[in-house]
């Protein structure tokens, strides 16, 4: 039971210093993460602070971490016939004053236009990301022109040799010598 324990703590060590290293972007904006009590269990979804955009349920994370090549976006609105339109942006690197700097780029990797929710409220997106920092900017607009407004959070997407890394963690029974 010992060893299991120990066992978890060092995987659990290694995966800071794997994830710690690649997550820089802070916080997002407009954006809060909820979550309610069902059927027992904690759920968290993100939502805007200003409540129209009531609910992505994935990701349910301000800075999210995946290995995936693409994630579905989930979300609902809180009135039909919003407009929804989703822009994600990746880094590049910058050299400022013999300084090198990584920054998001100014012009969307991927644009998705998702067009008006209907009855539902709902849209639903398959997004495309990148190696290395995504940030996605949900944009929305109410048809009537109330709204006009846009979230922000951010999604890492691990390497591949990151991947083989944790997949080829060994950990050794220790021996104890009295």
């Amino acid at each position: 039971m010992k060893s299991i324990k120990r066992a978890t703590l060092l995987l659990l060590l290694g995966l800071i210093s794997v994830f710690g290293t690649t997550i820089y972007a802070s916080e997002g904006s407009n954006v809060v993460v909820k979550s309610e009590q069902k059927d027992g269990r904690t759920i968290e979804y993100l939502a805007s602070e200003d409540g129209y955009i009531s609910r992505i349920t994935q990701p349910n994370k301000i800075n999210t971490t995946t290995f995936e090549s693409k994630i579905n976006l989930m979300g609902e609105a809180s009135s039909q016939k919003t407009k929804i339109k989703v822009e994600i942006y990746n880094t590049k690197t910058v050299v400022k004053s013999d300084k090198t700097e990584i920054v998001f780029k100014s012009e969307p990797t991927n644009t998705y236009k998702l067009g008006e929710v209907g009855t539902t409220c709902t849209f639903s997106q398959l997004l495309d990301l990148a190696v290395g920092e995504n940030k996605v900017v949900v944009k929305y607009v109410n048809v009537a022109g109330k709204v006009d407004d846009e979230m922000t959070f951010y999604i890492t997407r691990e390497s591949e040799q990151n991947k083989q890394q944790l997949k080829n963690y060994v950990v050794f029974n220790s021996i104890k010598i009295s």
